[in-house]
């Protein structure tokens, strides 16, 4: 099990980051772009820069899946602990409107990386984390209108009827879909009326984090301006 979570660990750094550089909504239509598209892959790219130099200096010159997946138990354990720091490190923790709460280390190669590119780490793992959430905030509200359930099922048996079997159509929900995949999602989704209804939800939600999106914005700018003066974008 132990081994399963350094492993994942490593996988999150790629997807965390991302996440945090660009917000996309839950279902077609939704999305917000705090940054462009190619800001966004330039800040993944200086974090990922800063990430390596960091896991380089404590002896993993490699960040490679396969080789860590391959390293003795101890030697996974202490690249864990490069990556995330201790058990007992300290951690910033955000309560969502989901219900959720979400810690992270301010110890590792994963802080370290993230705080000198944004410098005020807390301040940035919340507010990215609250505007990552809205998909998830969105979906629980549009869960509670009456014609979520009823519109959810036309989807299911659209997608069905595109031979998506019910296994298949929750890993589009937990792994990026083909594109054939992705097509068909979106025609069900707006066939059955399940976008209108997330969209709406969306851009509620949205409207009602205003603030910190913009907030979110500005740090990205920021960041950017960080990378270029330590010469992190090529």
């Amino acid at each position: 099990m132990r081994r399963k979570h350094i492993v994942s660990s490593m996988v999150l750094v790629s997807a965390g980051a991302l996440l945090a550089i660009t917000f996309v909504g839950s279902h077609p239509g939704g999305s917000i772009r705090a940054t462009p598209r190619h800001n966004a892959s330039a800040l993944l790219d200086a974090e990922r820069v800063l990430l390596e130099r960091c896991l380089k200096s404590r002896g993993f010159p490699s960040v490679d899946h396969q080789a860590i997946r391959e390293l003795p138990r101890e030697r996974q354990q202490q690249f864990d602990h490069a990556l995330n720091g201790p058990a007992n490190a300290k951690s910033v923790s955000v309560r969502l409107a989901t219900g959720y709460t979400v810690s992270r280390s301010t110890s590792g190669c994963r802080y370290e990386a993230q705080r000198k590119l944004y410098d005020d780490f807390a301040r940035w793992f919340r507010v990215s984390t609250i505007v990552n959430n809205i998909p998830a905030e969105a979906n629980k509200k549009a869960s509670g209108d009456p014609r979520f359930a009823e519109a959810k099922t036309a989807w299911s048996s659209c997608m069905k009827h595109a031979g998506y079997s019910a296994r298949e159509q929750l890993e589009l929900r937990a792994k990026p879909p083909s594109k054939a995949a992705k097509r068909t999602d979106v025609s069900c989704a707006r066939s059955s009326g399940l976008s209108v209804i997330t969209e709406r939800y969306t851009a509620q939600i949205t409207r009602e984090h205003r603030a910190r999106i913009d907030e979110y914005r500005d740090l990205q700018q920021a960041a950017l301006r960080k990378a270029e003066e330590l010469r992190l974008l090529p």
